[in-house]
């Protein structure tokens, strides 16, 4: 698992450098298998266009003037995009980009070329090579770029025990730091503005029809505007190890990193007679995935169905027909609590291992489900507008489990040589 070094420092306060929180962590169990550097850019830098006119020498290249601080310099330019008065991203003579590329001054087509404007592809902050990255407007040319927009951040690999899925989140390895040091976490903000809420005036109905889910609840929001994420929010898509895809999906990914619950998003108009209905799949049922595969399926295998047919692979992956789309305005996003002996088997069995999968499988926190839910609800409003229907869907109980742990004071004693008493 990803986690960022800045993200830890957000939720629990802590003086040590990330080399140190590295070996913490080892020591706690969860061993660090990499650290590495994010977002560090050298001789990456803002800068504001002033000009651009028509190449000499070619018809769908650009001379762009730039002020990049104490200077302007002209680049020559092809993206479709490029906008007097736009802040962008300028690699100068020298920069490294990823991938090994190394900007210098070129002639292109006759015209001296000292620097460019970088894509988020380029800059390798995501896969849009459309057209260069536009910045925010309170920029200030000269800025080192990724000192601007907070890129630059520490990544470390973990390895989590089978027995750990409580730290398949940022929120839990916070949690182990916390616990070590004596410090407070702060939890992500979960809690709703009841002036952003509308009243329902009628609400899918949820079934259970199997054990294997022991908790099922569901928030609609209603009015949402697909479109692509913001940068903050696709910033922390990839740092995760994930690959943004639009602003509803990525929020439902982030807090799956963020507090490890997962959660999954439905076009609400796709849902036949707005019915849920968890159960086990019919003989003969089949399902296209959202990775355009099709499964076959059988009765050992938990679903997520609408009145007719099988939409998603419960805990596993969502269906295609109900996938959420730039034309989507309305959607159920669901949390729920399955068994994790039946996710892992059913994903084992049909071969199909996601993110979801692996923390449901390893036991996730059932007193996290609505939390996450809100959580979500919260930064979809944020990034895609809409207003969230004020009445929680729920169905079946969430499970109230309290493990036993013994302690054998002599037993510990004997093996670190400590003087712990019986009676402490």
């Amino acid at each position: 698992m990803l986690v960022s070094f800045r993200e830890l420092k957000k939720m629990v306060n802590f003086p040590y450098s990330p080399q140190e929180i590295a070996n913490i962590l080892t020591n706690l169990g969860l061993e660090v298998r990499k650290v590495d550097t994010f977002g560090k850019l050298k001789n990456v830098v803002v800068g504001r266009i002033l000009s651009i006119r028509n190449h000499p020498n070619a018809d769908r290249l650009k001379i762009v003037e730039v002020n990049v601080g104490k200077r302007k310099i002209s680049v020559v330019c092809g993206a479709p995009n490029v906008e007097e008065g736009r802040c962008v991203a300028v690699a100068l003579e020298g920069a490294e980009l990823p991938g090994g590329v190394m900007v210098k001054k070129v002639r292109i087509r006759g015209v001296n070329s000292p620097g460019m404007i970088c894509s988020e592809r380029e800059l390798g902050l995501g896969e849009d090579h459309s057209g260069i990255m536009i910045l925010p407007d309170n920029l200030s040319p000269g800025d080192d770029f990724s000192q601007a927009l907070e890129l630059e951040d520490t990544i470390f690999d973990l390895e989590i025990p089978s027995n750990r899925g409580d730290c398949l989140s940022i929120l839990g390895i916070a949690r182990e730091i916390a616990a070590l040091l004596g410090e407070k976490i702060y939890f992500p903000s979960t809690e709703i503005n009841k002036d952003c809420m509308i009243k329902a005036d009628s609400l899918p109905k949820v079934q259970i029809n199997t054990p294997n889910c022991l908790y099922y609840t569901a928030r609609i929001i209603k009015g949402v505007k697909v479109d692509t994420s913001p940068f903050w929010l696709r910033r922390k898509i990839i740092i995760s190890g994930g690959k943004p895809i639009n602003n509803i999906v990525d929020v439902t990914n982030y807090v799956m990193w963020e507090m490890g619950q997962p959660l999954h998003s439905f076009d609400l108009e796709t849902i036949k007679d707005q019915k849920i209905v968890v159960r086990q799949a019919k003989i003969e049922e089949n399902l296209v995935t959202l990775d355009g595969k099709f499964r076959q399926l059988n009765p050992e295998m938990m679903v997520i169905a609408d009145s007719e047919d099988p939409i998603a692979l419960a805990g596993i992956m969502g269906g295609e027909k109900t996938e959420v789309k730039s034309s989507t305005c309305n959607i159920l996003l669901e949390a729920a609590y399955f068994d994790p002996v039946s996710i892992r088997k059913t994903s084992r069995r049909i071969g199909l291992i996601t993110e979801a999968s692996s923390r449901f499988e390893k036991g996730i926190d059932p007193e996290m489900v609505k939390k996450a839910l809100d959580r979500a609800a919260l930064l979809i409003q944020k990034v895609a507008g809409g207003r969230i229907v004020d009445t929680v869907v729920e169905a079946g109980e969430v499970p109230k489990k309290r493990k036993k742990i013994y302690f054998r004071p002599l037993r510990v004693n004997r093996i670190s040589g400590s003087r712990i008493a019986s009676s402490t």
